[in-house]
């Protein structure tokens, strides 16, 4: 029977060895080809990149010296008129100039208005005879600036309407005028009371009625001149002339009885509104109404700009002026304005810090010094070594009481103060008014000297 043998042999062994190392040169081999590869393909890469930036670089530096070499030879600057033209308009890149807003509005008011109003006949408007805008009434109430060359102005004006002149119908306004003398024939002698007027000729007015009568183809037309007469009539007293035509005949009366100039023109007071209502008549014998003139204040927005216009070349530029940005349009809100001044709100630039109020004997220290200041400017002594300011003191002749409360802080308000005092004045006309005053006061050697006032 055969034996099995467990045991390798040194040749097998020596084999298998071999084989081993052989496949590990292989994986080996394998690792090296592959990295081999990987560095390869990573320099490509590189290579690839370096190419493309270099290109980019290259075409941008070609450009940059075309654009460049144009620019420098052959394309054509800015003249003169031009940097003239952009300098101008750098002045207005932060300041709206509105030096002279106000007079454009005021003369050009009147155009607008009547390019925007128009009068409506079907509701009111068919009796009006005459709109009067006030210029001299016009002013501006506020600018929104909304951009350098752009604001909103706001601006009232008072608009006039008048009437037209109306005929007098009603008996009772015609009785009360003639009662009162209106237009009586100025060849007759009136003996008028409060309630009746009576007609008395004179002789002379008949001798020369029967001569008219006698003929009437060689009667001569005599024309008497006559002034206006023009009186104030109220409703229950009797009238009072001004002044009357020339030539009448004239007559002494009793205290009852006197003799009136004819009257044409008239004012006729309305006791119960206050008003007063003008009467005239005409040459045909008509009693006529003037018509009332009401006014009325009217605001207004109107959008306003900065332009700028050229010469006829297009290039040169010409002065700025102002011209509308838009429609004018009536203000219809309400400003929220404070009317109500018992509560006045302080501004933070005026506000102290309390935490740095100063001692009680500094504090007093410096009051003395300013109390003795401010009246010495009231009295008009000299100051110079104690009021350190560039302007003269103006105290419109007003007698100094003195100082009612005193504040001092060791640093100042946003406004640089670093005190705040309240006192008393009495003007030459008599008031009492009383100044709440910010101080710069500092200490200078062993006193104190006022810097500034506000």
């Amino acid at each position: 029977m055969a034996k099995i043998s467990l045991i390798k042999s040194p040749e097998d062994l020596e084999r298998e060895r071999a084989e081993k190392e052989k496949a590990r040169a292989a994986e080996i081999q394998a690792s090296i080809e592959e990295r081999h590869r990987k560095i390869q393909a990573l320099h490509a890469k590189q290579v690839r990149n370096k190419i493309i930036i270099f290109s980019i670089a290259g075409a941008l530096t070609v450009i940059l010296i075309i654009f460049g070499t144009y620019n420098t030879f052959f394309k054509q600057g800015l003249s003169m008129n031009d940097v003239n033209m952009a300098i101008s308009q750098a002045r207005y890149t932060d300041v709206y100039p509105d030096a002279g807003l106000d007079n454009y509005v005021r003369d050009n008011c009147e155009s607008l208005f009547n390019k925007y109003m128009q009068l409506d006949i079907k509701k009111g408007g068919k009796n009006i005879q005459n709109i009067t805008v006030d210029k001299d009434s016009c002013y501006i109430t506020k600018v929104t600036k909304i951009s350098p060359t752009l604001a909103t102005v706001v601006f009232g004006v008072d608009i006039s309407t008048t009437e037209k002149d109306s005929l007098v119908t009603d008996p009772v306004i015609i009785e009360q005028l003639k009662r009162s003398g209106f237009g009586v024939d100025p060849n007759k002698i009136y003996k008028v009371n409060q309630t009746t007027i009576i007609e008395q000729p004179t002789t002379e007015e008949s001798s020369e009625t029967e001569e008219v009568n006698e003929t009437e183809e060689t009667t001569t037309e005599e024309t008497t001149e006559k002034e206006v007469v023009t009186a104030t009539v109220d409703i229950n007293n009797a009238v009072t002339v001004v002044s009357g035509s020339e030539g009448a005949d004239t007559a002494s009366e009793t205290e009852e009885t006197e003799e009136y100039i004819p009257i044409t023109d008239v004012e006729y007071s309305i006791s119960q509104t206050g008003e007063h209502e003008h009467y005239y008549m005409t040459a045909n014998g008509q009693i006529m109404k003037e018509g009332r003139t009401v006014t009325e204040r009217y605001y207004f927005s109107l959008p306003v700009q900065i332009v700028y216009g050229y010469d006829a070349d297009g290039k040169t530029p010409i002065t700025a002026g102002y011209a509308p940005a838009s429609a004018m349009n009536l203000y219809s809100l309400v400003d929220t304005n404070q009317t109500d001044f018992e509560n006045i709100q302080t501004n933070d630039l005026f506000a102290f810090n309390d935490d740095y109020k100063l001692d009680v004997d500094t504090t007093n220290k410096m009051q003395i010094k300013v109390n003795n200041t401010l009246k010495a400017l009231y009295d008009g002594l000299d100051t110079s070594q104690d009021f350190l300011n560039y302007r003269a003191f103006n105290s419109y002749n007003s007698n100094y009481v003195g100082i009612n409360e005193f504040k001092a802080f060791s640093q100042p308000n946003g406004m640089g103060y670093n005190c705040w005092v309240s006192y008393t004045i009495v003007t030459s006309q008599g008031f009492n008014y009383t100044l709440e005053t910010y101080l710069k006061v500092e200490q200078n050697g062993g006193t104190w000297v006022i810097k500034g006032i506000y």
